[in-house]
């Protein structure tokens, strides 16, 4: 313990949410200054190793309450996958109650995260360039053209699968352009 008591209750409200200046006001000190004086309570060696004497406390008791959760999760589960008799007022077997398969799925689940079994893995997406086209829109739903883009040009990722050759009737031209179905439908 701290000789000094607003000290020791800093360092006692500080392990409660690790929050400086939040410890710093239920201590006792000023609103105002709570975030300065928290900062230099931190730095302070008597106040760092109460801090870390109470951190290591909690941390002993938190182990055992771990312990506990794993050793209830696996009760758990094991009680979900047992089927159970279930007997009338007269003790006649009625039948078994089934396994609970939907609850051992959660707290083997739930226990298999808890002792490190199950990690979120992300997966490395490689990035693909993209070779673009200027294509014509199938379907021209009129642009003001005041400061847009040309409305009858669009850019739109090259592949074989979007496009498809037209060739105008007066001019003969031929150009790109989006086929009108939709992808999903296709």
């Amino acid at each position: 313990m701290l000789s000094n008591l607003r000290h020791e209750a800093f360092a006692v409200e500080y392990v409660a949410d690790l929050s400086a200046t939040a410890a710093a006001v239920r201590a006792g000190y000023s609103e105002r200054s709570a975030r300065q004086i928290g900062s230099r309570l931190l730095k302070r060696p008597e106040v760092a190793d109460r801090i870390a004497d109470l951190l290591a406390a909690r941390r002993v008791r938190t182990e055992a309450k771990a312990d506990e959760v794993v050793e209830r999760l696996h009760k758990l589960a094991q009680m979900c996958m047992t089927p159970v008799p279930v007997v009338d007022d007269d003790g006649r077997l009625l039948g078994m109650r089934p396994v609970n398969a939907s609850g051992a799925a959660k707290a083997l689940e739930l226990l298999g995260r808890t002792i490190g079994l199950f990690t979120d893995r992300h997966e490395n997406v490689d990035v693909v360039e993209l070779e673009w086209q200027t294509v014509t829109p199938a379907k021209h739903t009129g642009w003001d053209t005041g400061s847009a883009p040309d409305p009858d040009r669009i850019e739109v990722p090259a592949t074989s699968d979007d496009t498809e050759e037209h060739t105008a009737p007066d001019t003969g031209a031929t150009e790109s352009r989006i086929k009108p179905q939709c992808r999903i439908c296709a």
